[in-house]
Formats: structure tokens, sequence, C-alpha cells
């Protein structure tokens, strides 16, 4: 087994994902490893004539305060931790993060809802497609 070293943690600042921080801290500390945080942004423009260039940076600056709080948060519990915000597709986002991680940490419950039934869970195309290992967590159990 390789040794973990970097570990990467999508969140989407849900609820779930408060308690997916939680738990990779917690994992983190046990094998003294680092943590990365992403926050993808489904890329605004796939929404033309929807939404303005102010929007998206609205909405990224948002995001990236956000990401600030949960990488204090992180840090005032002990843990090593960066955080990114990228805009983009979710699912190609978080694979490509991935590549310089030792594993990801996802959660199986977010924002999304009815697009997960129609378009599959990103937890499930994420550990099908993952260039590292993929621990699942569950926030309901």
């Amino acid at each position: 087994m390789s040794e973990i070293k970097k570990i990467l943690v999508p969140v989407d600042f849900s609820v779930n994902s408060e308690k997916l921080l939680q738990y990779a801290v917690d994992f983190a500390q046990k094998f003294g490893a680092s943590l990365s945080l992403v926050n993808v942004i489904e890329n605004p423009a796939a929404y033309d004539g929807f939404v303005g260039a102010q929007f998206e940076q609205d909405l990224k600056q948002a995001m990236e305060n956000k990401m600030a709080a949960e990488v204090e948060e992180a840090q005032g519990k002990g843990a090593t931790c960066e955080g990114s915000v990228v805009i983009g597709d979710t699912v190609d986002t978080i694979l490509d993060t991935a590549r310089s991680c030792d594993l990801v940490i996802i959660g199986t419950h977010g924002y999304r809802g009815l697009e997960k039934v129609l378009m599959g869970s990103v937890a499930e195309r994420v550990v099908k497609n993952a260039p590292c290992p993929v621990l699942v967590f569950n926030p309901y159990k």
C-alpha cells in the first residue's frame, strides 16, 4: 500500500459537505496527510444568455469566501489544508485534480438531487474513473 500524503476532498458547502469535511480531517490526521479541498462551479457559460460575466465573478468570489472559511476551520482542527474553487465540469475537474493526490474522499450526497437521477452521481463517476483510490463517505450512516 502506498503512503497517503495528500487527500482530495470535493466540497459543495452543503450540510453533508460539513460532515464529509470533519471525517476527512480526522482521516488525514490519522495518516499525517494534508487535505486539498476543491469546489467546482459548473460552467455558467452553459447557460448562455442567462448568466453574465459579473454573475460568474460574483459567484466565484462567494465560493472562494466559503472555501476560505472551510480551510480555516480544518486548520483550526489541526489539519494541513488548502482549498480551491474552479469553474468547469465537476467530474472532469475532480479527476484532473486527483492526479496529484493519493486518495479522494467524496460524499455520496450533495446538492444535486434531480440531476443525480437523470445523469448519475458525481461520486459514482469519480469512483469509476479516478486515477487513485476513492473512499466514499455516506453522511447518513
